[in-house]
């Protein structure tokens, strides 16, 4: 069984109704497990209220309902720190939420969605595929 973790960029994508990502998920086998984190229902909602858009709340509201929400915990926060100091040591920074994303996915043995390779790549042992392509 395999535990997908959609990254925010995925989720809007979804919401926008993308049938190369929706093609995706209904080719999944039926045990697979699509969930998101708390980071992203933080990251959904703060745009539904920058935009002020109620239907869009709404969208996303249904969404995080369908959906499991993993979040942060001590055995997490402490992958991310490893995570932080790793690129740090490389050069290789990027910002906090993609951070403590990545280390929930890690810490849950995830594959994470996103169309944001460019960053998450530099994470060690990061499984990540691509549905935007």
């Amino acid at each position: 069984m395999i535990n997908f973790i959609m990254d925010t960029d995925i989720v809007i994508e979804v919401l926008r109704g993308n049938e190369i990502v929706i093609q995706k998920i209904k080719n999944l086998p039926i045990d697979t497990i699509i969930t998101i984190t708390g980071l992203t229902v933080y990251e959904l909602y703060k745009g539904t209220y920058i935009m002020g858009d109620r239907q869009k709340e709404q969208e996303v509201m249904d969404f995080i309902e369908l959906v499991d929400v993993l979040q942060l915990n001590t055995a997490v926060e402490k992958k991310a720190g490893e995570v932080y100091a790793n690129l740090k040591k490389r050069g290789e920074q990027i910002n906090d939420a993609d951070i403590l994303i990545a280390a929930i996915v890690l810490k849950n043995n995830g594959v994470l969605i996103t169309n944001n390779t460019k960053h998450f790549k530099r994470i060690e042992n990061l499984k990540i595929e691509n549905w935007m392509q």
